[in-house]
């Protein structure tokens, strides 16, 4: 926690200083200074360097292509074992009917 608070942030050296400096401004400890924060917040995050080339216009219409999908094949790829889903074994008691209730309709 103490960490969270008071250290400062480390970047990947392959980051880019936008990059860099939009996560700084998000992650500012001060509201008052937080980029996205106060009455312009939105415009704010959007006018920052890192999204210079966003065309925000062809986004709201989703015109825009993500640059890179993430497929099943490549979770189940043996070049990534660390990005496969992990098993999880099945639960042997049942949920109680009175938590059942408190998700009704959920």
């Amino acid at each position: 926690m103490k960490s969270i608070l008071y250290d400062d942030i480390i970047f990947p050296e392959d980051l880019s200083e936008d990059a860099c400096t939009l996560i700084q401004e998000l992650l500012e400890k001060d509201p008052e200074f937080r980029l996205g924060s106060g009455d312009a917040g939105a415009e704010m995050i959007k006018e920052h360097p890192f999204f210079r080339d966003m065309d925000w216009d062809h986004l709201l219409q989703r015109r825009i292509t993500a640059p890179y999908v993430l497929g099943n094949e490549d979770l189940e790829s043996q070049e990534n074992p660390g990005c496969q889903a992990p098993a999880l074994p099945p639960t042997a008691a049942r949920i109680p009917s009175e938590l059942q209730e408190a998700f009704r309709g959920f």
